[in-house]
């Protein structure tokens, strides 16, 4: 299967590419957003990274494409945040930077996972289902009828439960989509 990473600078780039090294995977900068190369894949993976996106022109060409394709998505913190700003959240912000490990339970599954974030998304946007909420913002969730999975947290930093949620997204989201 083939995999696109879009890239947002994120500083685990090493890790992410990695965590997805099973599969035919291929990086994309988000400078270089090429909808076309995206259409080859099977599924796309949006990047964590500090890059700023809530101005409605920021990232207009991704955006506009996230929102209409039917490919299987997984959003890693900022990418979780990108998808929200494309289905009608907004972003709030914390008063410092956040890094620590939290508890996540997801699917029956349940482990440690890695937080780096200032900003997080505090309303479920309205064409999602929540998985997750801890402390006033949105952990993880899904879309109610496209193969889009989205997390607050770095599966690409946390160790066998990354790999568990790697897994999870493929089997449930990729997978199924095929069919």
């Amino acid at each position: 299967m083939k995999c696109i990473i879009i890239n947002h600078n994120t500083r685990f780039k090493k890790e992410l590419a990695s965590l997805f090294s099973e599969f035919d995977t291929q990086i994309m900068n988000y400078e270089e957003f090429d909808e076309t190369k995206l259409a080859k894949a099977d599924f796309i993976v949006l990047s964590g990274g500090p890059i700023h996106i809530s101005d409605k022109n920021d990232l207009i060409e991704e955006k506009n494409f996230l929102k209409k394709t039917t490919k299987p998505i997984l959003g890693i913190c900022l990418g979780h945040q990108i998808l929200s700003l494309v289905f009608g959240s907004k972003l709030e912000q914390f008063k410092e930077k956040k890094i620590e490990f939290f508890e996540l339970e997801l699917f029956g599954m349940k482990g440690q996972m890695f937080y780096s974030h200032i900003h997080y998304i505090k309303e479920l946007p309205k064409e999602f289902r929540l998985l997750s909420k801890r402390n006033g913002f949105i952990e993880a969730m899904e879309h109610k009828t496209k193969p889009i999975f989205s997390l607050q947290g770095h599966p690409e930093r946390s160790g066998e439960f990354g790999e568990g949620i790697k897994t999870l997204f493929i089997q449930r989201f990729v997978n199924t989509s095929k069919k």
